[in-house]
């Protein structure tokens, strides 16, 4: 199961640094979309999460997996390489260009992740 979702990191990190400049793009909030919901089993996974973080919606979720991910030192070794390291690196660059309730709680995730 670990490698199967190894696979998918590297799409999952285009879905949040995708999401995230979207973001930033609309001022502050990810427009609505049907194609920036995170899968069924994403969401599963985030349930707890969500309760702390209720602006958050479609693959800006995806922070939260990222945290959940960093738990497991398996998955530490898959995920935390150069393109989630640019991924963070650009969040703490741009996160203050738009101040958003959605934004405020995306930056306070990616924070979390980098602790």
């Amino acid at each position: 199961m670990i490698e199967k979702v190894a696979e998918l990191i590297p799409s999952l990190i285009t879905k949040c640094s995708e999401a995230f400049q979207l973001a930033i793009e609309s001022g502050g909030e990810l427009p609505a979309d049907r194609n920036n919901n995170p899968s069924l089993a994403v969401r599963n996974v985030l349930q707890k999460s969500k309760a702390e973080y209720p602006a958050l919606r479609g693959n800006l979720l995806l922070m939260l997996a990222f945290h959940e991910m960093l738990k497991s030192s398996s998955f530490k070794q898959k995920l935390v390489k150069g393109p989630f390291i640019e991924l963070l690196a650009a969040i703490v660059e741009k996160s203050d260009q738009c101040q958003s309730p959605q934004l405020s709680q995306f930056r306070k995730a990616a924070f979390c992740v980098i602790d």
